[in-house]
């Protein structure tokens, strides 16, 4: 006689192969939902890096004061961290953007409020003179998300103008 192959899979083979992927799924998933998390919270912390140390630059190169401040709408300063924030040169120093005197917004960023709280404990500003010194206006910056302080990423902005990665407990802000 000659042997027959079946082709296809029987019912118990199916069934392992759904209960395997299954398990998976199970443990992979919150993992996954972990992973996304930590790295929304980075990118966040890394973009206000980012812009604190450009805004800096661009007060020692431009021999200006350049402020940055909480910003709802992208243009003026106003509303709270959670809306965003803008860098402009500030012409005057009187921490707002008044083109009339020559401001000019060279960084405006949104915040992703329904997934992060932000917030610096310096004030509503933060401004850089010409020679990149933040006097008066240092602080840290926190970020949280849902998980709480736990997981906060911090900015330190020193008064000589110099920012990094703040270590240590972070209060989240409420």
């Amino acid at each position: 006689m000659l042997a027959t192959h079946s082709k296809g899979y029987t019912l118990m083979e199916i069934m392992m192969t759904m209960v395997i992927a299954a398990v998976l799924l199970g443990i992979g998933i919150p993992g996954l939902q972990t992973f996304i998390k930590n790295n929304r919270i980075l990118a966040q912390s890394n973009s206000f890096m980012t812009s604190v140390k450009t805004a800096r630059s661009e007060a020692m190169t431009q021999r200006v004061f350049v402020t940055i401040c909480q910003s709802a709408n992208g243009t003026t300063c106003g509303g709270t961290w959670n809306g965003g924030y803008i860098a402009f040169t500030d012409i005057d120093g009187d921490n707002s953007v008044d083109a009339g005197d020559g401001d000019t917004v060279i960084i405006s960023k949104s915040i992703d409020a329904n997934n992060l709280s932000f917030d610096f404990d310096g004030g509503d500003f933060i401004r850089f003179d010409s020679r990149g010194r933040a006097v008066g206006f240092s602080g840290t910056v926190t970020l949280c998300d849902d998980r709480g302080a736990d997981y906060a990423r911090g900015i330190i902005i020193k008064p000589i103008g110099r920012s990094k990665p703040a270590g240590g407990t972070l209060d989240c802000p409420t």
